[in-house]
């Protein structure tokens, strides 16, 4: 069984431009032509790029709203906004009306929580994302989650993503992990099945076994309709292939074949594509 849909995929401008496997070239068309070449292979027929912005792509968003626009058939757009950026406001017109995104990511750093949006000064922009329904992806740790229960629960009709399992650690105790399954209770929250390389204990040893117990709680929590496989390419081939992303699923003898149905891009489809 292999993914129809992938959401969470990065296409850069330029990060990464000397990073395109197995070609030895560089350059944005590069990047686009070996995203979907890994689509085409592995047969996902559509997937979600997650424009992340940095100080080297500062204008990221604008390059996949461009590209989205232009690939529409494979590719729908989340936009990157700093939800601690005084520019959030217009940046959420921009994804809404000028970029026609599905929705938008923000990448919490440690020092941040959920409290810090919660109050009356996001209210407006809470407000917006959830009178048109948008989805919210957070890449956010497992520690911060309890705080995000207020917002969801007030804005229910955004779909809110946890990206990245909610950042677990391979050796983490369940205790530690319970807010993530806790949250569970609202049937707007999503988890991506992803990230493994950066939470197993070591990144060599494929299918990434010390983290399949954390796979479990979240189908057993969540059930399999609100669990999605992501690759996280391109970071993610540095580690290994595009294959490797989503066959370590099929090691985990407690997913039946319904639930790997539902992980590897019925839910993706039904949530970004309605289908």
């Amino acid at each position: 069984m292999n993914p129809t849909f992938d959401p969470h995929v990065h296409i850069w401008r330029r990060q990464f431009e000397q990073f395109v496997v197995g070609t030895g070239r560089a350059g944005a068309d590069d990047q686009v032509n070996l995203v979907l070449h890994l689509m085409d292979q592995h047969g996902v027929s559509r997937a979600c790029v997650i424009a992340a912005n940095s100080d080297a792509e500062p204008d990221n968003d604008e390059f996949v709203a461009d590209l989205c626009s232009r690939q529409s058939g494979r590719f729908v757009m989340m936009s990157e906004i700093d939800l601690r950026s005084d520019r959030r406001d217009a940046l959420l017109d921009r994804t809404i009306s000028e970029w026609s995104a599905c929705g938008l990511r923000y990448g919490v750093p440690p020092d941040d929580s959920p409290e810090a949006w919660s109050g009356s000064s996001h209210e407006d922009f809470w407000s917006r994302a959830n009178e048109v329904g948008l989805k919210i992806a957070l890449n956010i740790a497992a520690d911060q989650v309890q705080k995000l229960a207020p917002l969801v629960e007030r804005y229910q009709r955004i779909a809110w993503i946890l990206d990245h399992m909610a950042r677990p650690r391979f050796d983490m105790p369940e205790e530690e992990y319970r807010p993530v399954t806790d949250l569970a209770v609202f049937e707007n929250v999503y988890v991506k099945i992803s990230g493994f390389y950066a939470f197993t204990q070591n990144s060599d040893e494929f299918p990434y076994a010390d983290l399949h117990p954390f796979v479990v709680r979240l189908r057993d929590a969540y059930g399999p309709e609100r669990l999605m496989w992501a690759s996280d390419t391109s970071p993610v081939l540095d580690y290994g292939s595009y294959g490797q992303t989503y066959a370590c699923l099929k090691h985990i003898s407690a997913l039946s074949p319904t639930d790997l149905e539902w992980i590897l891009g019925r839910t993706a489809r039904k949530l970004f594509d309605g289908a």
